[in-house]
């Protein structure tokens, strides 16, 4: 309700928390935090919608923080006009259609009426054009693409067969590029249980023993990238 009759929100809870991210990372930097060490690398591990801002983050490498930052995409990786989150656990129907009117199909004019959402997204601010290149597929394809292809080392996605809110190939169309020139290493995985994108690790099944086996199988592949050495 509160995303069908305010869309925008979707941007400034985003915002939000992207700020709140590089706060943490400054904080631990300037040595107040006591468990971290202040000159600490970091990787990103990052689910569904988590995704979409972890790849703004890392394309966008504030101070150059996130330049040695590993990024693990799961069910994750699609431009947001690629999705389809009208579910139950997610959206409803009304508040997608909201979002979807008010970020790709009316965006360019909301900028122009919201002058304080200009600033954040036009205005020299390198995270709103991020976040304006993966918002539609077709617009700032080869700026997205660009930078994509800049950290392709360092990003990794894992999909779902049967994901039908982040389908494989959506991630791949976005990940890939249009013309796949970009070398970005994707794995298809299915499970042989019942699964979902909201749910792929179901505790409600029989057969449990194969939802833990795909969970560690899952997590295996995360492991072996993040202690993977990047090429020079």
């Amino acid at each position: 309700m509160r995303l069908h009759a305010m869309p925008q929100r979707f941007i400034w809870s985003g915002l939000q928390t992207y700020y709140d991210v590089i706060q943490l990372i400054e904080d631990i930097k300037n040595g107040n935090n006591h468990h971290i060490d202040k000159d600490f690398d970091f990787d990103i591990f990052a689910y569904s919608i988590g995704g979409f801002l972890a790849q703004i983050l890392k394309l966008t490498n504030y101070k150059g923080y996130f330049e040695k930052t590993k990024v693990c995409l799961f069910c994750s990786g699609a431009t947001f006009n690629r999705l389809s989150p009208v579910s139950k656990f997610i959206l409803d129907s009304q508040a997608n259609v909201a979002l979807y009117s008010y970020l790709v199909e009316h965006f360019d004019k909301m900028l122009e009426r919201d002058s304080v959402l200009r600033h954040y997204i036009q205005d020299g601010h390198t995270e709103g054009k991020t976040f304006s290149a993966m918002l539609d597929y077709q617009k700032m394809r080869k700026f997205r693409e660009k930078q994509l292809k800049k950290y392709e080392q360092q990003i990794y996605a894992i999909s779902l067969a049967k994901d039908e809110v982040i389908p494989s190939f959506e991630i791949m169309n976005t990940l890939k590029g249009a013309y796949r020139e970009i070398d970005i290493r994707m794995d298809e995985m299915d499970f042989e249980y019942d699964y979902i994108h909201e749910n792929p690790f179901p505790t409600n099944v029989s057969n449990s023993q194969q939802v833990d086996e795909s969970f560690d199988k899952v997590f295996e592949k995360v492991c072996e990238f993040f202690n993977e050495s990047i090429a020079k």
